[in-house]
C-alpha cells in the first residue's frame, strides 16, 4: 500500500509541476505580446474602406501612447471621432499599464492635421474599450465596450467631452453566453439596432 500511495503522490506532483509550469509560459508568453503591442492612431482616406491611403497633410500616427499625459500608457486603439462646435473630438482606449486596465481618452483638432490630448474622460474600475460615440435628440452618448463588467451600458456626457455620466444599463450577462464585446448601434427607420459579439 505505501508504495501505491508513494507513486499516486508522485504522479500528482508531477502533474501540479507541469501545470505550474504551463501556467508560467503562457503568463511568459502574455507578458511578451504585451510588450509588442505597440497602437497607434493614424488617419486614412479613400474610395472605400479597403482602398486607403495617408490623407493629405496628415504625419501619422496622429496619437500614440506617448501622447497621454495624465496616465503611463502602453497603447492607444479603437478610435471614434465625432464633429462638434466645428471642433474633431477623437474618443479613443489607453491601456494604464498603472491599473492595467483600459481607459477612454479624448483629443481634438480643428484642422485633423494637430492633434491636442485633453485627459481622461472615462474610468471604471472595470476595463474599457472601444468607445462607440454619438449624437441623438441634441445630446452627445457613449457605449464603451465594458464586457468585463458584464455588461453593455449606455453614458450620457454632461459636459461634452470631458464629463460622462451612466444612463442605464442596457444588457447583462457573462460574456461567454451574451454578446457585449465591441457594441455598435445604428439608428434606422425610428428603430434603434445594437450590434455586438461574444468570443
Amino acid at each position: 500500500m505505501p508504495f501505491v500511495l508513494a507513486i499516486t503522490l508522485s504522479a500528482t506532483l508531477v502533474a501540479l509541476a507541469m501545470l505550474v509550469n504551463h501556467r508560467l509560459k503562457r503568463q511568459r508568453q502574455k507578458l511578451r505580446r504585451q510588450e509588442n503591442e505597440v497602437w497607434s492612431i493614424g488617419l486614412y482616406e479613400g474610395p472605400d474602406p479597403i482602398t486607403l491611403s495617408p490623407m493629405d497633410g496628415i504625419h501619422n500616427p496622429i496619437l500614440t501612447a506617448g501622447d497621454i499625459t495624465d496616465a503611463p500608457a502602453r497603447f492607444v486603439a479603437d478610435p471614434f471621432m465625432v464633429e462638434h462646435d466645428g471642433t474633431y473630438n477623437l474618443f479613443f482606449e489607453f491601456l494604464n499599464t498603472q491599473r492595467e486596465t483600459g481607459e477612454i481618452g479624448h483629443a481634438l483638432s480643428r484642422d485633423m492635421k494637430t492633434w491636442t490630448y485633453t485627459g481622461t474622460v472615462l474610468s471604471e474600475k472595470f476595463h474599457l474599450s472601444y468607445p462607440y460615440v454619438f449624437r441623438h435628440e441634441g445630446e452627445m452618448y457613449m457605449i464603451p465596450e465594458c464586457a468585463k463588467s458584464k455588461s453593455i451600458r449606455l453614458y450620457r456626457a454632461t459636459n461634452f467631452p470631458g464629463k460622462w455620466e451612466p444612463v442605464t444599463t442596457i444588457i447583462k450577462g457573462d460574456k461567454r453566453q451574451v454578446p457585449l464585446l465591441d457594441p455598435s448601434v445604428v439608428h434606422h427607420n425610428g428603430k434603434w439596432y445594437l450590434f455586438s459579439y461574444m468570443r
